[in-house]
Parts: structure tokens; C-alpha cells; sequence
């Protein structure tokens, strides 16, 4: 990957008598809705595997980039796509890194996959840059969560409220074109809190496209607001955030001929290709104290994504011909060979996941009782026109439109009701033990059009799953430096919008 060097001109403003950043080290106690596991220090005393990646850490590493971060923690492994980290592809213990599509992705406790059910394909993935914090977490314990309960969870914590009015503005600039700028602006002042935000992202890309002006780079824009009502025993979070993402990439890659004699090529073929997307999301979190031992958090949300990836379908044969030897497919390429029926698809996708989630804590001494529900909707609206272009004297010339039909245009659901109890027990000074159940429901269905105007349905499918998901670890203390840790737990992962009736999810049993 390159990585050039880069020219950092880092400003913190400070808006009030007090200079920092909006996450300080005095964070607001409704935080601890956020977060699976807390700090470092309490990562090591997790029945299970756990980690964290503080402030400090992110800053370190590259923080505009989660594949550079992930890298450095243990038993999770990423595979680079563009070089960029827009769209990472993770995997946590040996599930598979395939667009994160097997792990739990969250922000702030919230699943943030598009379609966490029907379509766990994670195309969209948070603005590292405005996190304040990221935990992983593997084991029996990840059962709280779900629903891909085999790799893994991460957790995105993003930037807290402050507990007094400060600004922040960060801007960094490299020599190869690219600008973040990183804003923020909150206050505490009584019983109310706020927090205003925004990233914006630019670079020009580090490839060079045949025959084009167009770069190879992207631009993010992601706003963010918080508003808190903090109470006597309880408080109210809302959350509002709105991005847009317009990126210049392409699946279209090189022939080993060309990738050895400059491997930063694009082909002109792929001048057109871009990603467009915006992501939407609103959550409501009501925490409420029923006592010194028992609490409760209730979270409604919602996130909204749409994304068309226009892009050359099936370039792959094409280059293939030309490793081949095929000097007209390698024409085609070099644009010094017309072709005609180029065809570039819309891929175009509507997601919406929304649902509301339910948990309380309850402290009983040397066990600490933690059970919930879930009630999760999401869906997929697949509507792909494609546009065939010819290539005439090194040109890309609009010819039609080809509407949509079959695999093209096709709406899929999913709904979900989970469950889940655990009880961290204490049971000596040295032995911690976890205890953990949960419950997944999970209604898949899939409607396939046979005509643009939806009125004829080509194909249906639907599935209905439910799994009981227990685990049981724990960690022994041997001393002040040495710690024994095991666990074994049930994992799951839903089959997703396109099963049959027939087919069973995926399980497996993980030690």
C-alpha cells in the first residue's frame, strides 16, 4: 500500500476557558450504554477474548484507515480492496473476511451493518476518523450480541459529549492531494448536553486512468449530532447522522503484463466506474437507574443506505483473453480497438435496519446478571438497470439502457426476535466464570421481479430458523502476570435474504 509522507498541520481550538479534545478523559456515565468492555484494563479481566483500541492508540496508527488499526490487534485479520480502507473486509478467528459479512459490526452498541439479517454484506462502514474508540470482542461473551455470533464483534465507540464547552478542529494534508478535516463543537451545561460533528474527506487516489482527467480518489462528508438529558437516575440520548461518500473505484484490474510494468494503471475502460452511497442513521437511548443494583437501557434506531457502484460488468474475460495472448482483447484495453455492448451495471441497493433493544443489569454481589431482547427488521431493494456503452476510438459512447429484471430486481427482508442472559460470576478472588444463552429467531424471505414495473413476480423464497446459542469461559488468575482463560460457546450465523425453506444456518461449535 502506498503510504506517502504526510504534512500535518493539527489545530485544537478552544471555544471555552478550557483547552481539549471533545473525548477527554472525564466522560459522561451514559457512555457506559455504549461499550461491550470498557478499557483495557477491563478487557483483561473479560471471561473471553477481548480488546481495546483507546484514543490514543487510533491516533498512533492511521486513524483514517480501520484496515491499518485492526492489523495490530490479536485474532483479527483484513484484507486491503482499494488501499484506502473505505471498504474494509475483516475476519475474527477464522470466518470469513468476505465484505465483514461474518462478523457483528456495531457503533455505539447499535448493529450498523446495512442489513444485518437479509444482507450482512458491510459496504458501508463508519468514518473511523470521528471514533473515539474501538473494542473486539471473541468468545463465550460475544453472545450478548448477535447476530453473528462464530468470528467475532466490533464495536465503534464514537465521540462522547464533553462535560464542558470545548471545539476541536483537526486538519491534515498530504503531497499526494488528500485533506481530512475533522470538526467538533459541544457543552454540558445543567441537565443538558450537546455535541455537533463533521469529518470531510478528500484524496485524488494514487492511479492513473487511461485517457481520462478523472483521479482514482474519493469524497466523504459525515455529520454527526448528539443531544443528552442527563436526570437524577436516568437520561436520554438522541443521536442523529447523516454521510455521503463519492468514490472512483473500480473492480477492473490489470493484465500481469501491464500490473508488472506499472501497476498503479487503470484501463480507460474503468473511467466511468465510481461509487456513489449516503447513510442515514438516528438511535433514541433511555437509560434508567432502578436502584443501586439494577439498571436498565432501552435504544430505538434506524439506519437508512443507499448505494449504486457503477461499474464494467464481466472486464474479467477480457483480461483473461489478454493474459491469454488475444492481442484484440489487449486492444481493447489499450483503447486501440473499438468494441461494442461494454456493458456497466447500476448496482444499485436500498437498505433500512431498524429495531429496538431492551437490557437490564442487575448486581447481585459476586454475580452481575445481564439479560435483554431484540426486536430487529431490515431489508434490500435491488433495483440494477445496465448501461451499454461502446468503445469508439478510445471513447466511451452511451448507446442504451437495459432495465432490470430477475437476480436484477429483487426486494429481500429480514426479521429477528433474540434473547440473551449472562451471568458474570465471581466465584473466588481468582476464578471469574461467564455463563451464556441466547436466543435468535430469524425470518428471511426473498421476492424476484420478472418486470421492471414490479408486477409480475418471477420467484420467492422465505426462510424460518431459530437457534439456542449457550457458552460457558472463564479466567484464573495464577498470579499478577499469568492468567488462564478457555471458553466454548455455540456459534451462528443467519442465512440471509436469498435461503430456501429447506436450508439451515450456519452453526458451529468454538473453543
Amino acid at each position: 500500500m502506498f503510504r506517502p509522507s504526510q504534512l500535518s498541520l493539527a489545530v485544537a481550538i478552544s471555544l471555552a476557558p478550557a483547552l481539549g479534545s471533545a473525548a477527554g478523559d472525564d466522560q459522561p456515565q451514559t457512555l457506559e450504554a455504549l461499550v461491550i468492555i470498557g478499557d483495557a484494563s477491563a478487557a483483561q479481566t473479560l471471561p473471553g477474548s477481548g480488546y481495546v483500541v483507546g484514543e490514543a492508540q487510533l491516533k498512533t496508527e492511521v486513524e483514517t484507515d480501520i484496515n491499518q488499526v485492526l492489523k495490530t490487534v490479536p485474532g483479527v485479520y483484513v484484507r486491503e480492496e482499494e488501499g484506502l480502507g473505505l471498504r474494509p473486509n475483516i475476519g475474527i478467528r477464522g470466518a470469513t473476511a468476505e465484505r465483514s459479512s461474518n462478523i457483528t459490526l456495531m457503533e455505539d452498541g447499535i448493529l450498523i451493518a446495512p442489513a444485518p439479517y437479509s444482507n450482512p454484506a458491510a459496504y458501508y462502514f463508519p468514518t473511523l476518523k470521528r471514533m473515539s474508540s474501538l473494542e473486539v470482542l471473541k468468545g463465550a461473551p460475544l453472545l450478548r450480541y448477535g447476530p453473528q455470533t462464530t468470528g467475532g464483534v466490533i464495536n465503534l465507540i464514537s465521540t462522547p459529549i464533553p462535560d464542558q464547552r470545548q471545539g476541536y478542529v483537526e486538519t491534515v494534508t498530504n503531497d499526494r492531494g488528500s485533506t481530512d478535516v475533522h470538526v467538533t463543537y459541544g457543552d454540558t451545561a445543567g441537565d443538558w448536553g450537546y455535541l455537533l460533528e463533521t469529518v470531510q474527506r478528500s484524496a485524488k487516489g494514487f492511479k492513473e486512468i487511461d485517457r481520462s482527467g478523472r483521479d482514482t480518489g474519493f469524497d466523504i462528508e459525515d455529520y454527526v449530532g448528539k443531544l443528552r438529558w442527563q436526570g437524577e437516575r436516568q437520561s436520554v440520548t438522541a443521536k442523529l447522522q447523516y454521510s455521503e461518500e463519492t468514490s472512483n473505484s473500480s473492480y477492473l484490474g490489470l493484465t500481469d503484463a501491464d500490473f508488472s510494468q506499472d501497476p498503479n494503471r487503470r484501463y480507460g475502460l474503468s473511467s466511468i466506474d465510481q461509487m456513489n452511497n449516503t447513510h442515514s442513521g438516528i438511535s433514541l437511548t433511555h437509560q434508567f437507574d432502578w436502584s443501586n443494583t439494577v439498571s436498565s437501557t432501552v435504544t430505538l434506531y434506524r439506519n437508512d443506505f443507499k448505494r449504486n457502484w457503477f461499474k464494467l460488468s464481466d472486464g474479467g474475460s477480457i483480461i483473461d483473453a489478454a493474459n491469454g495472448g488475444d492481442a484484440n482483447a489487449q486492444g481493447i484495453l489499450d483503447g486501440t480497438v473499438d468494441a461494442s455492448g461494454l456493458d456497466y451495471k447500476n448496482n444499485a441497493r436500498d437498505y433500512l435496519s431498524e429495531g429496538v433493544q431492551v437490557n437490564f443489569d442487575v448486581d447481585m454481589g459476586s454475580h452481575q446478571f445481564d439479560f435483554g431482547a431484540r426486536a430487529h427488521e431490515d431489508e434490500m431493494d435491488r433495483f440494477q438497470p445496465v448501461d451499454v456503452y461502446d468503445q469508439v476510438n478510445g471513447s466511451l459512447v452511451f448507446q442504451n439502457t437495459i432495465a432490470p429484471t430477475g437476480s436484477n430486481n429483487r426486494f429481500e427482508t429480514g426479521e429477528a426476535l433474540s434473547f440473551w442472559a449472562l451471568d458474570k460470576w465471581q466465584a473466588t478472588d481468582k476464578l471469574n466464570i461467564n455463563l451464556a444463552l441466547r436466543y435468535e429467531d430469524v425470518q428471511t424471505s426473498r421476492t424476484q421481479y420478472a418486470d421492471p414495473g414490479r408486477t409480475t413476480v418471477d420467484s420467492t423464497r422465505a426462510n424460518d430458523s431459530a437457534e439456542l446459542l449457550p457458552g460457558a469461559s472463564f479466567t484464573y488468575d495464577l498470579s499478577q502476570s499469568w492468567q488462564v482463560l478457555g471458553g466454548v460457546h455455540r456459534g451462528f450465523s443467519p442465512l440471509g435474504g436469498g435461503a430456501r425453506a429447506n436450508e439451515d444456518p450456519e452453526t458451529s461449535k468454538n473453543w
